[in-house]
């Protein structure tokens, strides 16, 4: 980018995510691979169980976080 230009002015048109050995960007159709291709059904259920299980720990400890300063908020002002 040029510093004459303004970073707002610029703008994306197309990327198109390509695979081969240098992983360039281009519009070549050739080289265009959708995410189904390139996994499995079995690999793609293992992929999903495990962002689901990392999601449900984080939620889960995240809840029991939010618990404990909702308790311990209310002690402390009968505490005073």
């Amino acid at each position: 980018m040029a510093a004459s230009q303004d970073p707002e002015s610029v703008q994306v048109k197309h990327v198109v995510y390509t695979v081969g050995i240098k992983n360039t960007i281009s519009d070549s159709e050739s080289n265009q691979v959708s995410i189904d291709d390139e996994f499995t059904p079995e690999e793609q259920r293992r992929i999903i169980r495990r962002i689901d299980i990392r999601l449900v720990l984080m939620a889960g400890t995240m809840y029991c976080i939010s618990l404990m300063d909702r308790t311990n908020l209310g002690a402390a002002s009968v505490a005073g």
